[in-house]
């Protein structure tokens, strides 16, 4: 609140205040510490930090589940390759190289 838009409501200031024995209740402005485009520049500099590095993980786990799937792949059509599907060996390959979700 506006000491001033108070004050000038009811023709007061200090010197009035004072005469009538009312203490001031509204403290005068005072600067912050920190300026208040850093605190915007640090806020906004952390949400882009915070994006990059979700990009960044999402990317590598995205790269590794592809990578798994390709070697699944390869395993399986190694093993059609032999001459066809052999259900102990099916399992064992899908026992271990399930995809992770």
């Amino acid at each position: 609140m506006n000491r001033n838009w108070i004050n000038n409501a009811f023709f007061l200031n200090d010197l009035t205040l004072e005469f009538l024995r009312i203490p001031s209740t509204l403290a005068p402005h005072t600067d912050p510490c920190v300026p208040i485009w850093i605190i915007i520049f640090g806020v906004i500099f952390c949400i882009v930090l915070v994006a990059t590095m979700l990009l960044i993980f999402s990317g590598t786990r995205q790269h590794r589940r592809c990578s798994r799937n390709i070697e699944l792949n390869r395993m399986k059509m190694a093993l059609n390759h032999l001459g066809g599907k052999k259900p102990h060996f099916e399992l064992f390959v899908s026992m271990w190289y399930t995809p992770t979700p």
